[in-house]
């Protein structure tokens, strides 16, 4: 089993796909391939594509002002919209709609796939991811049925910046050292 992971009109990438790597490594799933894509069109041709060697795509959107106060990804509507998925005032009919504070996640399945579209959001994305982890082990097997040992906030921006300053060096210190 493997994993894609789709960046759709989203601006925190680089904490989200640690988190979302970090989720996906605790249950023995690689992270095939990551794509970043502005617009519906690119959208739907990285889904088409990933999905052919993925059986788990993680799209991670830029938020909509949702109907209901939830902070819902875009790319949702925009799925919805193509699948033919009706929606109405308990949400998506006959797509796992995860909640957590005022933002949401939905999973969407086929016989062997899912396509798991979260907030670009890294804090509200691991909780949402960690909320999914239950039917995702019921679909894909017992590696996600295992708990994250990580921080279920995923890094913080201190952390973050650490782990920068230590890979490049301090900016205080002197340059060919």
């Amino acid at each position: 089993m493997q994993a894609g992971l789709i960046f759709y009109q989203a601006h925190r990438t680089f904490e989200n796909k640690i988190t979302a790597e970090r989720f996906l490594s605790s249950a023995g799933c690689p992270l095939a391939d990551t794509r970043a894509v502005p617009d519906s069109r690119g959208l739907f041709g990285a889904l088409s594509t990933l999905l052919h060697t993925c059986d788990l795509v993680l799209v991670v959107s830029a938020a909509a002002g949702g109907l209901y106060g939830e902070n819902e990804p875009l790319a949702s509507a925009q799925l919805f919209g193509r699948l033919g998925v009706e929606t109405g005032p308990g949400g998506p009919q006959g797509v796992l709609r995860l909640r957590v504070d005022a933002g949401c996640a939905d999973l969407l399945e086929s016989a062997g796939s899912a396509v798991f579209v979260l907030p670009d959001e890294p804090g509200p994305l691991a909780a949402l991811l960690a909320a999914g982890r239950k039917r995702l082990a019921q679909k894909f097997g017992a590696g996600f049925a295992e708990e994250d040992a990580g921080p279920a906030a995923g890094l913080s921006a201190r952390l973050l910046e650490q782990a920068v300053e230590e890979s490049l060096g301090s900016a205080d210190a002197p340059v060919g050292r």
